[in-house]
Formats: C-alpha cells, sequence, structure tokens
C-alpha cells in the first residue's frame, strides 16, 4: 500500500524513554492518555479500540509493533488506516519524541487533507503532551494505579 506522511509533532520528554516506551506498548493504557477512547479490548495480537460518537474513526483494530528505536501503531478496520510511528531522537542532550502520521495515498486524494491537516496535527500533539504528562505521574505515582490525565 503506497502511503505518505502528514506531519510530524516533536516533543521534548523529561520522564525516561523506558517508561515511555512501556505505556506505547501496552495498549490498554491508550485510554488513560487519548480522551476520545472509550474502551481498548485485548485480542490476539492486536487491540480493539471504541471511541466516542464524535471521533472520525469509532471502531478501528490497532496492531503495536516494537521495532529497535521505534513503535508503530498500524490501525486497521476504521472509517481510515493509518500508520503513527513514534521514534526516539536526541536533541542538544534531550531526550525528543517524534510522532509521524501516514496515511494511504488514496485517502489523501479522497479527502480534504489541506483543510484537515492542521486539525489533526493539533489532536495528535495534544494527545502526545498527554502521554508525556501520564508517563510522568506513573514515575511519581509508580503504585501500578492508573488514572486518566485529561
Amino acid at each position: 500500500m503506497m502511503e505518505q506522511r502528514i506531519f510530524a509533532n516533536k516533543l521534548n520528554i523529561e520522564v525516561s524513554q523506558e517508561r515511555i516506551r512501556q505505556i506505547l506498548l501496552d495498549g490498554q493504557q491508550l485510554e488513560y492518555w487519548i480522551p476520545e477512547i472509550s474502551q481498548v479490548i485485548p485480542v490476539k495480537n492486536h487491540y480493539q479500540i471504541r471511541r466516542s460518537a464524535s471521533a472520525f474513526n469509532q471502531y478501528e483494530e490497532l496492531e503495536i509493533i516494537d521495532s529497535n528505536n521505534m513503535i508503530i501503531y498500524h490501525s486497521t478496520h476504521g472509517q481510515l488506516e493509518y500508520r503513527i510511528v513514534f521514534t526516539f531522537l536526541e536533541n542538544m542532550g534531550h531526550s525528543v519524541l517524534q510522532q509521524e502520521l501516514f496515511l494511504p495515498t488514496t485517502a489523501i486524494i479522497a479527502l480534504p487533507f489541506t483543510l484537515l491537516q492542521p486539525i489533526l496535527k493539533a489532536a495528535f500533539s495534544k494527545n502526545l503532551a498527554n502521554l508525556s504528562a501520564y508517563a510522568g505521574e506513573q514515575e511519581v505515582n509508580d503504585a501500578g494505579s492508573y488514572s486518566k490525565f485529561f
């Protein structure tokens, strides 16, 4: 499938990369840092995700792939299939988490992405900030009980 990168967000992270990796690799924690997610159901090698009625993908199946310094979210069976690639980078001695959204070329042609791109970028950036704050909360309170950050 041909795809195109729609945008990249970057965020300096103040918590350990290992903590961020643990959260990103655990699909059941998605609902703690992505407000639109209402339910996560683990199924064999993927997760069934249910989102609020206002979300574009109200249902999707998400496969999480651990690949060296990247973590890939591959979404299928929703209204819009996509890939999010999280990459750990270094910038002047600081840890940076990069988030890139990739969409199939056919979806880009079919939808008005020049209008949607800034909205999507802002929403994904907010979720990235939620992830960082949630990870920081977990480092402080390492008791293992999770609560929604937002």
